[in-house]
């Protein structure tokens, strides 16, 4: 009992120390939670007021702008945790805003000339002049993502989860509102994350970075922004394809389904992917920034904490996503069925056929700064080049033969095998004995799905 009660004074001193990795962890923890909580109650009420036809427009519109800002600043967000001079770190922030503000304009003058050829090629005609709010929304998105990791560097965890938090409930909200009232199409969808961004923007910039402004817009210097392009080039050498062999392997179903299954197809395919995202991003919020500035500040005083942190966050990431991913995979289509409607049961077949990749893409979101960290950026690069060939070849084999859940249950075993393959890699490049790791997750694994298996049997028997 002394023991327990020791343990506990611990926990909270370390709790209430500012700055410390159990605070910030604490911090992030609970908005990521907050965020989960609006998801769960707020999505099935979005389900009721949207078909699987409108969510597959607003996934591949989503989708086209995913890809455009992984271009958009070339990676070079990645380096804001590593340059530790603060005039340096401001002419990163204003490389980043040069190359985002070039790529949305170019977006702009390509949609006036090939705004036809653009629809067709997507499948989406129906969205008509909604095309020109892709620029707008790219534009907002990148412009949080450089706040973002301004924030993370600043280590602000508290105002970036509060912000989190207001903008997810802003956006679902919206959403339902538009869609109630005024019209249920795609075009409440886009409203939404419109109203998501923008308030996400405003927060940020009332988080404290405003008064930074003054700051980053004073000593400009082309010589000094070119040098550090030039530091920091393994970012879009390698980081860059990574970072877009990982996003468009992910992607690919949306593109493909929608060209020979289908928006309503992408719509159920979205939304399962929606719903799996809302645990993912409870754990990943929670975990990849404050673990990324932490491994990013360890490592370059002593590289043996950076590996004991990885291997007691990775075992605690395990056991807990387990559980709720099996139940997920076991009993996906039911509970969506229940929780969604009979028009979303198929949805839940998806999530059941990717529930395992998502214990492992879990892993690999939370840990994959640790390739840039200790600059193995090439091996990431490599890793995810093969991880796109598995994941393209397993999508085709359901093309093919022309088989709609074979495709999805081939894309899913392939995502978990290039999943648990990085995963496994990241621990051995920082000195972790990765075959002790591999038995006791694939038993763990086995054990969870066997379990929660023979309930769904013994229920059905009953039944």
């Amino acid at each position: 009992m002394f023991l327990l009660i020791n343990n506990i004074k611990v926990l909270f001193r370390r709790l209430n120390q500012k700055g410390s990795f159990a605070q910030n962890f604490a911090i992030t923890f609970s908005g990521s939670a907050l965020i989960t909580i609006i998801g769960f109650i707020l999505t099935p009420v979005m389900s009721r007021i949207y078909s699987p036809q409108e969510y597959g427009i607003f996934s591949v519109i989503n989708s086209i702008i995913g890809n455009l800002n992984v271009f958009s600043s070339l990676t070079y967000l990645g380096a804001f945790l590593l340059e530790k001079n603060i005039r340096k770190f401001y002419s990163l922030v204003q490389l980043t805003l040069i190359l985002n503000f070039v790529t949305c304009f170019l977006l702009v003058a390509s949609l006036i000339f090939f705004k036809v050829p653009f629809l067709s090629f997507f499948n989406i005609i129906s969205i008509d002049n909604w095309i020109y709010t892709i620029p707008l929304l790219l534009l907002i998105a990148n412009l949080n993502s450089i706040m973002n990791n301004w924030l993370l560097r600043d280590k602000r965890f508290k105002e970036r989860a509060s912000v989190d938090v207001g903008s997810s409930l802003v956006g679902r909200v919206s959403s339902i509102g538009y869609g109630y009232y005024i019209s249920n199409s795609f075009s409440g969808l886009i409203i939404g994350d419109f109203l998501l961004r923008a308030f996400k923007f405003i927060g940020f910039l009332k988080s404290g970075i405003y008064t930074q402004l003054p700051y980053l817009f004073s000593g400009f210097s082309i010589n000094r922004i070119k040098n550090l392009a030039i530091k920091y080039k393994d970012f879009p050498l390698y980081q860059l394809p990574t970072n877009y062999f990982n996003l468009i392997s992910l992607q690919l179903p949306i593109f493909v389904l929608a060209s020979y299954f289908g928006s309503t197809t992408v719509g159920l395919y979205g939304f399962s992917v929606n719903l799996l995202g809302i645990p993912l991003n409870l754990m990943e919020r929670t975990v990849a920034p404050v673990f990324y500035q932490k491994a990013a500040e360890v490592y370059l005083s002593d590289k043996t904490q950076l590996k004991k942190i990885t291997s007691e966050i990775y075992d605690k990431l395990i056991y807990i996503s387990i559980v709720p991913f099996s139940i997920i995979t076991v009993f996906g289509d039911v509970i969506f069925k229940l929780a969604f409607g009979a028009k979303w049961e198929m949805a839940g077949v998806f999530t059941a056929y990717l529930g395992f990749s998502y214990v492992f893409k879990l892993i690999v979101n939370c840990f994959s700064g640790v390739f840039a960290i200790v600059n193995k950026q090439r091996l990431e690069f490599i890793c995810n080049f093969i991880g796109l060939i598995l994941r393209s070849c397993a999508l085709f084999i359901g093309i093919y033969f022309n088989d709609l859940n074979l495709a999805v249950l081939a894309f899913g075993i392939a995502s978990f095998i290039s999943y648990f393959i990085i995963s496994m890699l990241l621990f051995k490049i920082i000195g972790v004995k990765i075959w002790a790791k591999v038995i006791k997750t694939l038993v763990l694994i086995a054990l969870s799905f066997i379990f929660f298996k023979g309930i769904r049997i013994f229920a059905e028997l009953l039944i």
